[in-house]
């Protein structure tokens, strides 16, 4: 089992995959086009997707662009916890 190596809340995690997976869809792409579009592998895409993972800031802008969205806050938007 992979261990996870993402820092954010499950809240954040949940946003992330949904907002990555419902603009997907709106493209009508696979897991495996829109990895070959973001130039990355299904396997990283898939863990992003699920939360184990999170991608470098250029990754996450090969992502974005890829589901055809120009701001990057449109899919990987998280709320900040400043106590």
């Amino acid at each position: 089992m992979a261990r996870n190596t993402n820092p954010l809340s499950k809240r954040d995690q949940m946003r992330i995959r949904n907002n990555i997976e419902s603009l997907r869809h709106r493209q009508e792409m696979t897991r495996q086009q829109l990895a070959y579009h973001a130039g990355i592998t299904e396997k990283f895409l898939s863990r992003i997707i699920n939360g184990q993972q999170l991608p470098s800031l250029p990754n996450a802008f090969a992502i974005t662009h890829a589901l055809g969205v120009s701001d990057i806050g449109r899919v990987f938007i998280c709320e900040l916890d400043l106590k």
